[in-house]
């Protein structure tokens, strides 16, 4: 009798066996893999290298897998040969285990965190299997989208209900409240009945059951952890993970670059770290943020990262020197085919042969201008194109850029400037608002903060070893132009990029208004502007130039010149607006007057000081004064005479003579304000008058909103001054025109309204008791206050958000003003308004303009 039970029970375990094996408790149809092979994002065949556990759910594990074949998602994939597959062995997904040495096709999409993830059953590699991926891949199924609950039929490529559903599968709660048999029954009533085509999956299981962690919002690094309580509800609660286990070799315990450019020990690690410290940084490589940084390679070649993101030492220039000249699709002459080829290495990009021989005049890049920062490049079809470098290394040097934008490096910093065609450069290392940088204002240009030791401290950028060579004001090649930035930053001299690639000559080039002659890549020279100053230094003062305005230095004058491609000079050294400076003259036209100073009036010809033969005849609105009390026509006539009588005479505003006794005085055909123009002229179509940065009106004779003591510019002031009302403190942006005094909110003090009573503290919503002020992170729109005309914006399962305006344009509120640099109240130069007021947006900071120009002690626009 035991004999036959055992027997019995034998037989029943093999029998539940070969039913597991024989796929019966695991639904399969060729509908569901083709709606499976549509839903998912990457499909491949892989091979099975290693299975480890998943340290996020230890009912789940991580497979790692090398790549035989991409039918769908390279794109996602990228160059990589080996990947990491989360979600094995989920109950939910029928024989979702995987084994070592197994290969499979896999059905895979991104979850939220960017992780490969298994979405369905893997498939068996059997011809059946591999034909019908395959017809997959390029029927035309594979392009149409299809609606929840139907297919494209692979018949007639059309989107059609599903007709039936297998039974036995896990029951679903809908969105209407109503639990159904499976998501298949569920996604077939909501394609049948088209009042009901926004029925979605609640979550699994019956409606009576719910999933506690749906209602929780878990902050980033925070696991949500389920617990069961004496009389059976569940409970859910977020916590931090208390210790991080090693699972040897597995992907899950290798070194994890995040968002922020350090490094963990794993990915445990850095989710630990990140809830404990309340940061939000994420994975953003398995591996090394920069791998290249401790490899050193062989003369003669250089590290680059292979598809894997390992270091290989490559690009080596162990060619002939044979001359057999090769004119490359970038415009450039090469010695010889494999010089050329190097030359593709190191820029990551792909060179090919245009012709043989040297590049020739008529090529066609040599007919098309470049931006700046764009590299030209000829199609087989003979057309050219201007493009901008895209091959940046994958590796994470976190560089906060003057946007207000964190970049991975300053390669992609420099890439995005390019593609957008904005001047953008590196504020500081690290990312934008985290860290000690983010607060501190002591760095003066070129140098950034940077983190030593945990303390701030203001010095050159380091830079890496990407090789994006690029010619140097110096006359220097450069290896990038990190690297040029920081050569101009330990010398203390002034060195701007002339252009892309090695430097090579402008002999037969000659520039007008103070243009640099560069070569663009095209084998031709062209004069460019300069494209930045070094910051003021004691050699480097103000000067007023003959257009009345007020420069930071004489290159920034020269850089303006250019610009606008009329000529200026000095006229004196300081302010235009400040009186009883040392005047001189320099007159830079040639290299044999380059260091030659001229005063009394005198320009500079051919290395000698001279007085000017003639002027020319001007409008009689061009009139200027003089220190003498008189009239001038035209700076022209100052100057002369200045240089016959050997006497110093400086240009007044206009209305110290008209308060002159005995001066005639010249007809003012434009009517403007004196006090609010930089120069007599107008637009005689309009009648605008060309107003002062913060002026504004027809004739000049206000200031625009935001900006106040239009009066204070007859007193040797160059502009009206801003505002700059305390965002937290202040009820408006305007403020009283003769004092500047803001109107505050309640309890805020100060003349920016930027203080608060006594034991009171300054918030965005103004000023609160300090021990009522608990911080707290908002839940919604409700809770939180956006400033710099941002706005809230509510995203299911995540915080709250400022959203900042896409574009910003104040030339039509503040007219010029909104184009001149500007310094932030946080002690920042910015290149305009709207970069401040973008950056505050974007951080959500009381950050308001200080003053027009740079930031310096010295630097001042109302008289001393």
């Amino acid at each position: 009798m035991h004999i036959r039970v055992k027997v019995l029970l034998l037989f029943t375990v093999l029998l539940n066996l070969f039913v597991l094996a024989s796929g019966s408790t695991c639904p399969f149809s060729w509908r569901t893999v083709n709606a499976s092979l549509r839903a998912a994002q990457v499909v491949l065949t892989g091979k099975v290298e290693h299975v480890s556990a998943d340290p996020r759910n230890i009912h789940l594990q991580t497979a790692t897998l090398k790549i035989k074949r991409v039918y769908k998602g390279r794109k996602l994939l990228g160059r990589r040969q080996m990947i990491a597959v989360f979600g094995v062995g989920n109950r939910n997904i029928c024989k979702s285990s995987l084994k070592e040495k197994q290969t499979k096709v896999l059905m895979l999409s991104e979850d939220e965190h960017g992780l490969l993830t298994l979405q369905s059953p893997p498939l068996p590699i059997n011809l059946r299997v591999l034909d019908m991926v395959h017809a997959f891949s390029r029927d035309k199924c594979e392009t149409t989208k299809c609606p929840y609950g139907s297919y494209c039929s692979l018949k007639t490529g059309r989107c059609v209900c599903r007709k039936k559903c297998s039974d036995g599968l896990s029951p679903v709660c809908g969105s209407d409240g109503i639990t159904y048999p499976s998501e298949c029954h569920l996604s077939m009533h909501a394609c049948r009945d088209e009042s009901t085509s926004q029925l979605r999956v609640l979550y699994n299981g019956s409606c009576d059951l719910r999933n506690p962690c749906e209602d929780l919002r878990c902050l980033a690094g925070e696991q949500c952890i389920i617990t069961q309580g004496v009389n059976g509800g569940l409970s859910a609660h977020c916590a931090c993970p208390k210790e991080c286990d090693d699972f040897g070799d597995s992907v899950m315990s290798t070194v994890v670059c995040a968002s922020d450019g350090k490094e963990f020990p794993s990915l445990c690690h850095l989710n630990k770290f990140a809830c404990e410290n309340k940061a939000n940084i994420s994975a953003k490589y398995f591996g090394s943020c920069d791998p290249c940084k401790t490899v050193h390679c062989p003369k003669g070649t250089v590290c680059k990262l292979n598809p894997n993101r390992e270091p290989e030492c490559r690009c080596s220039e162990q060619c002939s020197m044979d001359y057999s000249p090769v004119c490359a699709s970038n415009g450039k002459t090469y010695e010889n085919e494999c010089l050329m080829k190097v030359a593709a290495c190191k820029l990551d990009s792909t060179l090919r042969i245009y012709k043989k021989g040297k590049c020739e005049a008529n090529m066609p890049c040599n007919r098309l201008k470049c931006e700046l920062g764009e590299l030209c490049s000829v199609e087989e079809n003979d057309n050219a194109s201007c493009g901008c470098f895209s091959n940046c290394h994958h590796v994470v040097r976190p560089v906060c850029g003057t946007d207000g934008i964190t970049y991975d490096n300053e390669c992609e910093l420099k890439k995005t400037a390019c593609l957008k065609r904005m001047h953008i450069s590196v504020r500081h290392e690290g990312s934008c608002g985290v860290g000690v940088c983010a607060g501190f204002t002591g760095c003066t240009h070129p140098k950034i903060c940077v983190v030593r030791d945990g303390i701030a401290k203001c010095d050159c950028m380091e830079c890496g070893s990407e090789l994006m060579e690029v010619c140097g004001s110096d006359g220097v090649t450069y290896s990038n132009p990190c690297k040029m930035n920081r050569a101009a930053c330990l010398s203390g001299k002034s060195i701007f990029q002339t252009y892309n690639g090695i430097c090579e000559g402008c002999e037969k080039v000659s520039c007008e208004f103070y243009g640099v002659c560069i070569v663009d890549g095209k084998g031709s020279g062209t004069c460019k502007c300069p494209q930045e100053c070094p910051q003021k230094t004691d050699e480097e003062k103000p000067v007023c130039a003959t257009d009345g305005v007020t420069y930071k230095s004489e290159c920034h004058m020269q850089r303006a010149s250019c610009l606008s491609q009329k000529f200026k000079m000095i006229a004196f050294y300081g302010s235009c607006g400040r009186r009883h400076l040392h005047f001189t003259l320099v007159y830079v036209n040639a290299d044999s007057c380059s260091n030659v100073r001229c005063g009394y009036g005198q320009h500079c010809i051919n290395g000698v000081c001279s007085c000017a033969e003639h002027c020319e005849e001007t409008a009689s609105d061009a009139a200027l004064c003089g220190s003498d009390g008189k009239l001038y026509p035209s700076l022209c006539h100052l100057e002369r005479a200045a240089c016959k009588t050997k006497t110093v005479i400086r240009q007044l505003p206009l209305q110290e003579c008209q308060q002159m006794p005995g001066v005639t005085q010249t007809k003012d055909r434009c009517g403007c304000n004196k006090v609010g123009v930089y120069d007599g002229g107008c637009d005689m179509s309009t009648g605008q008058c060309r107003c002062r940065p913060g002026v504004g009106g027809l004739k000049c004779d206000h200031c625009v909103p935001g900006f106040y003591g239009i009066h204070l510019i007859a007193r040797g002031a160059s502009s009206c001054q801003p505002c700059g009302c305390s965002i937290y403190g202040a009820i408006r942006a305007d403020c009283e025109q003769s004092t500047g005094r803001c109107q505050c909110k309640d309890h805020a003090l100060g003349l920016k309204c930027d203080t608060c009573a006594p034991n009171m503290i300054l918030t965005p919503s103004g000023c609160i008791k300090r021990n009522d002020y608990v911080p707290s992170s908002p839940k919604s729109c409700s809770q939180m206050t956006c400033h710099h005309g941002a706005t809230c914006v509510e995203a299911k399962f995540k915080p709250p958000r400022c959203e900042c305006p896409q574009k910003c344009d104040l030339s039509s509120q503040i007219g010029v003003a909104a184009n001149v640099n500007v310094c932030g109240s946080d002690g920042n130069t910015y290149e305009n308004i709207c970069e401040l007021v973008h950056f505050a947006c974007k951080h959500q900071i009381d950050l308001t303009v200080a003053s027009l120009g740079v930031c310096s002690q010295e630097h001042s626009f109302l008289p001393g």
